[in-house]
């Protein structure tokens, strides 16, 4: 698939040059096989930035769960799992073909298809330690939900580090 051929607004938003839901997922079956070299020409190394920065902010601790929002063929997933995180990794995506080549990674626990301008997803409130979405969330629109769900999606805690903080809630987005 040519650069070209990726999405130019927001999926599933709702102003001019809006990609609906159904296109993006075409697309990104269709670009599936070819995902991952895609990626790699591109020389994409966020997945690994993101985890890095989530070991070194403690945002993955040990054990817990993660869940890993717009996770297209799972390169996030594999980079926490390298970075150290032995708990659960929980896929979302819109592709099932993203999906599908995600599960063969092997670090998951649990995929799921889904198309994240339908929310709430069928998760309960507070029930991952860490969401990430990397190199996805600019092409959702503001009033999509998307922010307000990863929010509900993810607990709360004290940092240990200092009361000072107040509650926090580890969401991590590029």
């Amino acid at each position: 698939m040519a650069d070209a051929d990726l999405p130019q607004g927001d999926v599933g938003g709702t102003g001019p040059g809006t990609v609906p839901p159904t296109v993006a997922r075409e697309m990104y079956d269709k670009w599936g096989s070819e995902y991952p070299a895609t990626m790699k020409r591109w020389g994409y190394q966020t997945p690994e930035h993101i985890a890095q920065l989530a070991k070194e902010h403690s945002l993955m601790g040990t054990g817990g769960r993660v869940l890993d929002l717009a996770a297209g063929d799972g390169l996030s997933g594999v980079a926490l799992a390298s970075a150290g995180f032995d708990g659960e990794i929980t896929a979302v995506d819109l592709s099932p073909k993203l999906i599908e080549l995600a599960r063969a990674r092997n670090v998951y626990t649990e995929t799921l298809v889904a198309d994240l301008n339908n929310l709430p997803l069928p998760f309960p409130s507070a029930a991952f330690r860490t969401v990430v979405c990397v190199g996805s969330l600019t092409y959702f629109a503001p009033a999509s939900g998307v922010v307000e769900e990863m929010v509900r999606l993810v607990r709360t805690y004290t940092p240990a580090r200092s009361s000072r903080l107040g509650s926090a809630c580890n969401v991590v987005c590029y």
